[in-house]
């Protein structure tokens, strides 16, 4: 959400919120998180055309465990599992870890403000390295570095978009590449006075995990309103354990400051699509 737009100018200050709750498994591993996230953004040119901006995230994580549901391994005794034996496992801590963890990243635009797009942007999550263990033995949450980018390129005369991206994400020796390509194809004008007519595009498109899965994508955009499907199809080494198949998903997508009308005050592309 940009703040005091009335006297920056072509600068804008912006806060924004996140939060997510996850529950899985037989022992009821519940991870909660909240961020709070303050950014500015600096118009680098008169016409608005490149945009550099930078921010900062803070926020409280929660991590809680059921160890009492678990069965383990040395609590068979040939007949079945008797949860009565002794586990001889390490004594926890407790069964709630609370966290701060902190973040930061920057991004740039581009727009010619006809039919060219490009963005790019760096983060890196985990700032702190926070303790995350449910253990006193130190073991830290590793710091996750973020790249991406994108390049859109939008045909007036067809009604077309198209928009190759990626992002890669490495988290100690972890990491994983997506590559992907979208294609935009408009059904309706935006109206030009009022606004009150939206934009309305079909979207569709593939992603590659690099060697895991291929994703392909399709959904409709009701000016600034998306509702999406994806389907994972796996295609590594587990192809023969899940048959091909992975998972589908369903996500719904709003993005703020669409064009409302000539009589907008704001209308840089950073906030409105050039279709």
């Amino acid at each position: 959400m940009p703040l005091f737009s009335e006297l920056t100018g072509n600068d804008f200050f912006a806060v924004g919120l996140n939060a997510y709750q996850d529950e899985a498994g037989l022992s009821v591993f519940n991870s909660t998180k909240g961020n709070i996230n303050l950014n500015y953004g600096k118009s680098l040119d008169p016409k608005e055309q490149h945009f550099a901006s930078m921010g900062l995230a803070v926020g409280f994580g929660q991590r809680t465990i059921d160890f009492s549901s678990l069965a383990w391994d040395r609590q068979w005794d040939v007949t079945g599992f008797n949860l009565g034996l002794p586990t001889y496992e390490p004594g926890s801590a407790g069964n709630s870890v609370d966290y701060i963890d902190v973040g930061w990243g920057m991004h740039y635009f581009y727009s010619d403000h006809e039919e060219w797009q490009a963005q790019g942007g760096f983060a890196i999550n985990h700032l702190n390295t926070p303790d995350i263990s449910f253990y006193n033995d130190g073991v830290k949450m590793d710091r996750s570095y973020y790249l991406h980018g994108s390049l859109e390129y939008h045909s007036h005369t067809d009604g077309v978009a198209i928009s190759p991206k990626f992002f890669y994400l490495q988290q100690g020796a972890f990491s994983t590449l997506t590559v992907g390509t979208e294609f935009d194809f408009l059904l309706r004008q935006a109206g030009k006075i009022t606004g009150k007519i939206k934009e309305v595009t079909f979207e569709m498109g593939t992603y590659y995990r690099w060697r895991d899965a291929l994703i392909p994508m399709m959904g409709f955009n009701f000016g600034g309103i998306t509702v999406a499907a994806s389907y994972d199809f796996v295609i590594s080494g587990l192809t023969s354990a899940t048959g091909g198949l992975g998972g589908p998903e369903l996500f719904l997508r709003y993005t703020g400051g669409y064009k409302t009308g000539l009589k907008e005050k704001h209308s840089n592309d950073r906030f409105d699509r050039i279709h």
